[in-house]
């Protein structure tokens, strides 16, 4: 910091409230560069050559999609390639998502005491598919993929912790692609939001809804879910059969 005394030293003529102005918007900015926990080198260290591999293989990606938006090519083409750039960053997210956690159970073990872990590094790769997302909805183009640029989108507000901005997006998943591969998981999150509203009636419908795809993976959690859902709503006999269903189906003993 000598070079703000020294600003100050040199700046005889400047007012008390300029200078303090000054010495406040120093402050500010040496707090906001603190607000990322972790470096590169911290992110290299919890990284194994094969993530590295990968990493550096999707970044390359990433590059090539940003020069070949920057070139003429047909419109009809632009949401295809934006799609895929918001999948690659969403892919980065998980990465560094995990890598953070990584960091964070790392300083536990070395007798640090973190408050918390820091997703600065991963909540920017959300944004930045956000946007690429967004420029689909804006470019006007005809697409049949927008079922899943809805249901990214909701996702995406989800991990940000926007969780009236997701229930949207979902909402527009149901309500325009009813039959979309993407519809069972709107439908559950749905109900997840309903639910932690404590409006269980709503949750319940939602869930019912979610349970008629029942050949997806997440069946037997959308069951157990409105098993409770059901229990909330003093329907026991239907919380208790939905409750058996969904174990009898997790653990294999489906008759």
């Amino acid at each position: 910091m000598n070079w703000v005394i020294m600003f100050l030293r040199w700046s005889p003529n400047v007012g008390l409230n300029l200078k303090s102005l000054f010495c406040a918007l120093v402050i500010l900015t040496s707090q906001a560069t603190s607000v990322f926990a972790y470096t590169d080198a911290q992110v290299r260290a919890v990284t194994t050559e094969k993530e590295s591999q990968l990493a550096q293989i999707r970044d390359q990606e990433i590059s090539q999609i940003k020069i070949v938006l920057t070139r003429r090519f047909e419109e009809s083409r632009r949401p295809d390639i934006l799609l895929r750039l918001a999948e690659l960053y969403v892919e980065r997210y998980r990465f560094y998502f995990m890598k953070e956690n990584e960091i964070y159970q790392g300083m536990l073990k070395q007798g640090h005491k973190p408050s918390k872990v820091d997703h600065t590094f991963s909540r920017a790769e959300l944004k930045f598919a956000n946007q690429a997302l967004s420029s689909i909805l804006k470019s006007q183009v005809p697409y049949d993929k927008l079922d899943q640029v809805y249901y990214f989108m909701g996702y995406n507000a989800q991990e940000l912790g926007n969780a009236e901005e997701s229930a949207r997006y979902f909402d527009n998943v149901i309500s325009r692609y009813p039959q979309s591969q993407y519809a069972a998981e709107s439908y559950r999150n749905l109900a997840e939001f309903a639910y932690q509203k404590r409006r269980f009636e709503e949750a319940a419908s939602f869930y019912e809804k979610a349970a008629r795809f029942n050949k997806i993976e997440s069946y037997p959690r959308t069951l157990y879910k409105l098993a409770w859902a059901y229990f909330r709503i003093r329907k026991r006999a239907e919380a208790l059969d939905t409750m058996k269903r969904a174990i009898e189906i997790s653990t294999g003993n489906e008759k």
